[in-house]
């Protein structure tokens, strides 16, 4: 077939990277072009970006429709950063589809977020906001970029310590960790809520959805941190006990001795 003969739904973009499908005139998907990320990046613009999806662009050449609006998307981009979208345009190709995919059961709004937040020209940052339907959606739609993303989101909020992170917080990100099986999430806030006081985790609702498994961890972290305290104290009650009955010649712990051993406990106390 002729390149004249084509009615083409796309734009031309010189390079020599990813092949596109175009359709013909038949809405058969027979002719491949050649386009790279980079050009799709760097024709759009931040403003651009932010009314792409509501209106057809040069670089769009799909609609999605959710909640019976149109978003309109770049076959290319979805397919690079998603699986799930790769083999449901691919499928779509076989049935000869149009160029519009219904997205039932989805949310426009949750949609639009994720799109800014995995279109190379927008990359929203993450927030407490849009974590948790981003991490839906990247799981649904396998893009692990965008999970890694909200991973380190969480991840730096942990290790900026309990001041920072209050414990309503620290439970929600073990829930979503749990979920979402964040191993490196899932340790490194078990380490922090080991060291917090269990009836602010117990008066959190939110504390009873986690797995058995990782409400376990916390209790059995917390149990060895009073364990380690306990032994501490005891080995410095008996090296105590050995000072005082030759240098105080006492048969058992003078007052002052005492003294001591309640400032180390004190302290092992105060550090759980």
């Amino acid at each position: 077939m002729e390149d004249g003969e084509k009615n083409k739904d796309i734009d031309v973009v010189k390079t020599s990277e990813i092949s596109v499908i175009e359709k013909d005139e038949n809405d058969n998907f027979e002719s491949h072009r050649k386009l790279s990320v980079s050009s799709i990046s760097s024709s759009l613009s931040h403003e651009s970006v932010s009314n792409a999806f509501s209106r057809a662009t040069d670089t769009s050449d799909m609609r999605l429709i959710v909640e019976g609006k149109p978003l309109y998307v770049s076959r290319l981009v979805l397919s690079i950063i998603s699986p799930v979208f790769k083999e449901m345009f691919e499928r779509r190709a076989r049935e000869l589809s149009l160029f519009e995919i219904p997205l039932s059961g989805r949310k426009y709004d949750e949609m639009l977020e994720f799109l800014y937040s995995v279109y190379p020209d927008s990359l929203k940052p993450i927030s407490d906001e849009n974590l948790s339907v981003l991490l839906k959606l990247s799981e649904e739609y396998k893009v692990q970029t965008l999970k890694n993303r909200c991973s380190q989101f969480m991840l730096r909020q942990i290790e900026n310590g309990p001041k920072s992170l209050p414990v309503e917080q620290l439970v929600w990100f073990m829930k979503l960790a749990d979920h979402y099986k964040l191993e490196t999430i899932i340790d490194k806030a078990i380490e922090q809520a080991t060291r917090t006081p269990s009836d602010l985790l117990e008066n959190n609702s939110e504390f009873y959805d986690l797995s058995p498994t990782t409400t376990t961890k916390i209790f059995m972290g917390r149990l060895r941190l009073f364990e380690k305290a306990h032994q501490k104290i005891q080995k410095k009650v008996a090296e105590i006990e050995a000072h005082c009955s030759v240098y105080h010649k006492k048969d058992s712990i003078c007052t002052k001795c005492y003294v001591s051993i309640g400032k180390l406990a004190v302290g092992e106390f105060l550090r759980l």
